[in-house]
């Protein structure tokens, strides 16, 4: 762990290695796949801290 901009943060990190052609295809899939779930939640994150309102993502 450590300090950002006056923040704990936890780094993760995690090492995949394929053992064929198909597992570095999959492999890379997830990689992308984690990074825009990660990005969504820290919009929503972000967005929860500066209003204090979650998102409302169903229209009525």
């Amino acid at each position: 762990m450590e300090v950002i901009d006056g923040a704990t943060q936890l780094k993760w990190s995690q090492r995949i290695i394929p053992l064929c052609l198909e597992g570095v295809e999959l492999a890379e899939a997830k990689i992308d796949s984690f990074a825009s779930q990660i990005a969504g939640l820290k919009q929503m994150m972000n967005h929860y801290l500066d209003t204090g309102t979650m998102l409302n993502l169903i229209k009525e």
